[in-house]
């Protein structure tokens, strides 16, 4: 889960210990249970009793077992390296450190909704453990299927020992182990150095360090769970966020595939333009923090740069990841005033209707990248290809109703507009309700136009250019200022009230960032032959959420349900709390998720007994479109869905991205191309179609 944030700049080491927060444990223990590991060295963890609403269910814990070596030194920037192991027995009852990250402040630190994301143990280089729960085995024969739970935070920031992450409850209640470990984020997990080529010793700073460490856990997983009572060839990985977009990596990397059966994605995959870049994109950054650090260019000296580097201080390097966001901010900067401000306007000081800034409101500034090694190509060509793609796959896949909202209110720069405060409270300002009336916040101002707004903060790059970076805002219906010569609608007969506005923002930035994306992975899937695609809409909000009911159903909150959190005493003592109807709720999803861990069928469990609505499978459907249900509604009362956003990512998905394309290739024609006469054609039927945009 990603939250808005400030940068740790501002903070002493002192004030980053201050804001630690001691997560208290909601379990009874009973007594210690050894565990002997194949190494030959063994784990102490406890045998506790889980106390779900009244009702007492043993479940066994450990906590903080090292699976790598620890990253720091020469081994900063570097693939994890297999623990050694140790002689002996090893404390397992104490959650390990986090890995050095972003720390956040204000809002976040003091409403709920936001505190329950925040890291809860000290953050250090030394961090890569994972945590374990197992059900009570009846005997030694017992053989439970494993869940390894993979936590997002756009790569910047997340821990596997947050309370919502918990996996007492789950494993206790549903008869499965899980599994979560921590996994390096930022410059210390995905700082890719451009190679040099005459080296082919190198093998530092090349990417995907934070995707290794979640498969060498994996693999810790592979050789060790049998000795917890657990089943390797029954193992699933499952991950929200930036936690979704390492699941489909790791779904999709020839290397990785053999260490797990199954994959649950919520809310992203590595479709999205947050979870992936170029190696070309990953240098370009790379050449940016580096300089920031004070360290020379790795394109003129990759040694020197990463010496360099790993003699700074942990927070150093967490301090100057915001530089990537800032260039990158100017960049579009610029790509406003060459391509989409009026020629007799760009001289004059930035202002485009109320958009005061160009960064995106969704900033992750360094990525998994294609690498050639864990994931070798684009997907694209993975899915044309398919002889490196699982047999027979399975995967359960969705998104929540309003997955852009949670960023949107810290993110989007409106002039004067602010909806998070310190103190933990949100409004709902003035200016969005003027904005969408076409009003101006003040008089004599100009009036917020969000074809500007939409296009500087929300939109691609290779979205913004003329003509074409106006369309999303046509297509979702937001209040523009310039009338079009002939289009769909007259933009001026838009007057809406805040929310409105406000929801069809989130539409338009919560498709293009989370929903579409994760939609085109499970369509790629679809077509596999023998696949089977469950597809989910989670649409049910917590009661008591510290957030306005217009905030809807966000990112990432779908999770305390299927980790039963709205039965743990804890959570609702430290953050907020649950109703009856809530708890059955989380019941069901619980269900659900382990039925498909353990059957590959969300509706079947284990026994062949289908307790749960009839889940139907997920198909792609090239060439006619069909009203069939494909999809489950989670909700208060679940029911069967069809289509889910069908026309709204084809406009993203295809649409847009064929006009971009058609743009680019005409500015091919001018370098001396010669064009086809089909696609002169093409080119005069889509000018004739939007020339009224231009």
């Amino acid at each position: 889960m990603l939250l808005s944030f400030i940068h740790l700049s501002i903070f002493s080491l002192f004030s980053i210990m201050f804001m630690i927060i001691t997560t208290s444990v909601m379990l009874n223990p009973l007594k210690p249970i050894k565990i002997t590991l194949n190494h030959g060295g063994s784990v102490i963890g406890k045998e506790e009793t889980v106390n779900i609403d009244g009702q007492e269910v043993q479940v066994n814990s450990f906590l903080g077992i090292p699976y790598a070596s620890k990253p720091i030194d020469k081994l900063r920037f570097a693939p994890p390296e297999k623990h050694p192991g140790w002689k002996g027995s090893y404390n397992a009852t104490k959650l390990s450190a986090t890995c050095w990250q972003y720390i956040f402040v204000g809002f976040d630190a003091v409403n709920a909704a936001g505190k329950m994301w925040i890291n809860n143990t000290e953050m250090s280089e030394d961090c890569l453990y994972l945590n374990v729960w197992t059900p009570k085995p009846v005997d030694n024969s017992s053989r439970f299927p494993v869940m390894v739970w993979i936590y997002g935070g756009g790569f910047t920031s997340g821990s596997a020992n947050l309370q919502v992450y918990n996996g007492a409850i789950l494993s206790a209640t549903q008869n499965v182990i899980i599994v979560s470990m921590q996994y390096r984020v930022g410059a210390f997990g995905f700082l890719r150095l451009k190679p040099n080529t005459t080296d082919q010793t190198q093998t530092s700073a090349l990417g995907n360090q934070g995707l290794l460490d979640q498969l060498m856990a994996l693999k810790w997983v592979k050789e060790n769970i049998g000795q917890f009572n657990g089943d390797p060839n029954q193992v699933t990985i499952f991950g929200e966020s930036a936690g979704a977009v390492s699941v489909s990596i790791l779904w999709m990397s020839p290397i990785a595939q053999p260490y797990f059966r199954r994959a649950i994605l919520q809310s992203g995959s590595l479709y999205a333009r947050w979870g992936l870049d170029t190696a070309d994109e990953a240098h370009e950054k790379a050449d940016i923090f580096t300089r920031e650090c004070g360290c020379q260019s790795p394109s003129v000296d990759r040694k020197a740069s990463l010496e360099c580097l790993r003699k700074l201080d942990p927070l150093t390097l967490v301090n100057q990841l915001d530089s990537i966001n800032v260039a990158i901010g100017k960049r579009r900067y610029d790509t406003v005033q060459k391509y989409l401000r009026p020629r007799n306007h760009r001289h004059e000081p930035f202002l485009l209707s109320q958009s005061t800034s160009t960064r995106l409101y969704f900033d992750v500034p360094l990525q998994p990248v294609i690498d050639g090694h864990l994931m070798p190509k684009h997907p694209d060509q993975i899915f044309h290809d398919k002889n490196t793609l699982k047999d027979k796959p399975e995967l359960l896949i969705g998104v929540n109703t309003n997955e852009a909202m949670f960023f949107l209110l810290p993110g989007i720069s409106i002039k004067d507009t602010q909806f998070l405060f310190p103190n933990g409270s949100v409004f709902m300002p003035e200016n969005l309700g003027l904005a969408g009336k076409k009003q101006p916040f003040k008089q004599g101002e100009e009036i917020a136009d969000f074809y500007w707004i939409t296009a500087t903060q929300i939109l691609e790059e290779s979205h913004m250019r003329p003509g074409l970076a106006k369309l999303p805002s046509y297509y979702y219906n937001l209040p523009l200022i310039s009338s079009p010569k002939q289009g769909y609608y007259d933009p001026d007969t838009i007057h809406i009230k805040d929310k409105e506005l406000l929801k069809r923002l989130d539409k338009f930035a919560g498709d293009l960032d989370f929903a579409c994306p994760t939609l085109n992975f499970a369509e790629q899937v679809a077509r596999l032959p023998d696949s089977k695609v469950f597809l989910y809409h989670f649409n049910k909000r917590t009661e008591s959420l510290p957030m306005p009911t217009w905030t809807g159903v966000m990112h990432g909150y779908e999770i305390e349900y299927i980790f039963g959190i709205p039965h743990d005493p804890e959570f609702s003592k430290q953050f907020y709390s649950f109703t009856d109807p809530e708890k059955k709720f989380s019941s069901r999803m619980m269900k659900m998720w382990t039925n498909f861990a353990k059957t590959g069928h969300p509706s079947k469990s284990d026994d062949g007994h289908v307790s749960l609505p009839e889940w139907p499978l997920f198909r792609r459907t090239d060439g006619f479109i069909s009203n069939d249900p494909d999809h489950l509604i989670l909700e208060d009362e679940t029911k069967l869905g069809s289509g889910l956003h069908r026309d709204r990512c084809a406009f993203w998905l295809h649409e847009m991205s064929d006009m971009t394309d058609i743009l680019n290739d005409t500015c091919e024609f001018s370098s001396g191309i010669k064009p086809t006469g089909s696609y002169i054609l093409i080119i005069g039927l889509w000018l004739l179609l939007f020339i009224g945009y231009l």
